[in-house]
């Protein structure tokens, strides 16, 4: 009897683990379409980047909702990634975690008053039963306890600050791209490091608004002189502008905010219509302050807005005469981790001429853009709809990764971010 069970639970242990092995590379996505809402958050900051500092005391707070009627119970683990969020398999769990490598999530609360039931599940990394050892890339694996299915998988960073980093951005040098366009200028101190072959062992990564579609990588630096790293080329570090966000204000019923046609009420879950969205790529710059695309959960009549906020049907109508071939639209932001996820594509209505989309969301205040995904690059444009504008506000976070001859994994040895407006 004995003997069977272990056979079981090696059986479970190899299909669990044969489940995250079949994963090539790690980024924000939920496996289970009952997963919604999960974000990272550092502290009590409700609008910040998924990045601690190695043995530093702040935590970050992961959250999502799981909309099942029952409560269901979640273990979770963590991959050690390398600068390309593909997994290290140079180390083990017990080379860069200090504690259990799997643990349960015990902290979980049910929606009070809400038309959709759902519950919210909170995570604080580190925390008593997980500390981690090395700075890199990190993906927290989420699973259902009872099925071992894999549910939710996040990325954070763990960063311990050896390299100094300095940067600016500037309007391009390049004149056809000086209208369109936002280059950076980069400098990193590695004097306190043992670096060798900075063209090797030094990998720079740049992310604009915290979007994972576009990562500018792969880039050298054009000047090394006593461990200090110049990058100013005209070619390589270069952005486009886009536009500032979209925006819509979900966090009331009662009443229509800005950007919202209609709300239907006559259902249990109300429904949401957006005022048709405008081609805005011939439109002229203006500058409204916004949140690079992201979004904050907000009930306006809510004490306990993890489990009072309500969700809603949203939907989105862009006009246009005819369906293009060789792509879709896509709504874009951190409402859809930058992503092609199915719920945020907009499908061609040939009655109405227009592109619409419908998703359910959480209340909230939520930005986004509309992008052009190209089947043939598999990538985002978001040119068509939004165009680009070299005065447009824009965060930029530069992450510097150090890996050494012989080294088995990518540290995470510094992290900046650059304002354009600042």
């Amino acid at each position: 009897m004995k003997s069977f069970l272990l056979s079981i639970c090696i059986v479970i242990f190899i299909s669990n683990a044969s489940q995250a092995d079949d994963i090539k590379i790690y980024k924000d996505y939920a496996f289970d379409d009952a997963i919604k809402t999960a974000k990272f958050q550092l502290n009590d900051l409700l609008l910040s980047e998924p990045i601690i500092g190695l043995n530093g005391g702040d935590q970050l707070v992961l959250s999502f909702d799981d909309l099942n009627e029952d409560t269901r119970s979640f273990n979770y683990s963590f991959q050690l990634c390398n600068n390309d969020w593909t997994p290290n398999t140079a180390l083990t769990s017990m080379d860069f975690l200090q504690g259990f490598a799997e643990n349960p999530m015990l902290d979980y609360k049910r929606s009070f008053n809400t038309e959709q039931k759902y519950t919210h599940y909170t995570l604080k990394l580190p925390n008593e039963n997980v500390r981690f050892k090395k700075s890199g890339n990190y993906a927290v694996i989420i699973k259902d306890n009872n099925s071992g299915e894999i549910v939710l998988t996040k990325r954070f960073m763990v960063n311990d600050n050896q390299a100094a980093i300095t940067g600016t951005w500037l309007r391009p040098r390049n004149l056809e791209l000086a209208n369109t366009n936002q280059q950076l200028d980069i400098q990193i101190d590695c004097k306190g490091m043992n670096v060798n072959n900075p063209f090797d062992e030094i990998k720079v990564v740049i992310m604009q608004n915290n979007r994972w579609d576009n990562l500018l990588t792969g880039i050298q630096p054009n000047f090394v002189q006593d461990n200090i790293l110049k990058y100013n080329s005209d070619v390589d570090l270069l952005f486009p502008g886009t536009k500032e966000f979209r925006k819509i204000d979900l966090r009331t019923t009662r009443l229509r905010t800005a950007r919202i046609d209609k709300i239907d009420n006559d259902s249990s879950i109300s429904h949401f219509y957006v005022s048709a969205e405008p081609m805005r790529s011939f439109k002229s710059y203006m500058y409204e302050k916004d949140w690079n695309g992201d979004y904050v959960v907000e009930k306006q009549e809510a004490v306990n807005q993890d489990v009072e906020a309500d969700y809603v049907w949203v939907h989105w109508r862009m006009p246009f005469s005819s369906r293009l071939i060789g792509g879709d639209f896509y709504i874009c932001g951190k409402i859809s981790n930058w992503d092609t996820i199915p719920e945020f594509k907009m499908n061609y209505n040939s009655k109405n001429q227009s592109y619409e989309a419908k998703a359910l969301l959480k209340q909230g205040f939520y930005e986004y853009l509309i992008g052009y995904y190209e089947a043939e690059n598999k990538k985002f444009d978001m040119t068509p709809v939004e165009g680009n504008w070299y005065e447009t506000e824009n965060q930029y976070t530069v992450l510097v990764y150090y890996k050494p001859f012989a080294g088995r994994y990518d540290q995470l040895v510094g992290v900046t971010t650059i304002h354009t407006m600042k």
